[in-house]
């Protein structure tokens, strides 16, 4: 969904990242991820990488496409899509 928000086609070659926001029940999100990364990559056709850092406040990033925060239960995380 997050792909045909941006206005990308299937072939569009693109990184994916994660960052967990929050986790206020601990639902276990960032083990989610790491656990299901293999279930991921299958469906994405790559792997979903965990964000490393946070850029600062106003700072705009070049290869970054779009990102949407998602929530799941109470936990929420941010979604990346970046040029490669």
């Amino acid at each position: 969904k997050l792909r045909k928000k941006a206005g990308l086609v299937p072939t569009d070659d693109v990184k994916v990242e994660y960052r967990v926001l929050s986790d206020p029940d601990n639902i276990g999100l960032s083990d989610v991820f790491q656990t299901q990364a293999a279930a991921f990559e299958k469906m994405l056709r790559r792997p979903i990488e965990k964000q490393d850092s946070v850029p600062a406040e106003g700072e705009k990033e070049e290869n970054l496409i779009i990102e949407e925060e998602q929530e799941v239960q109470k936990a929420t995380f941010a979604l990346r899509l970046l040029r490669l």
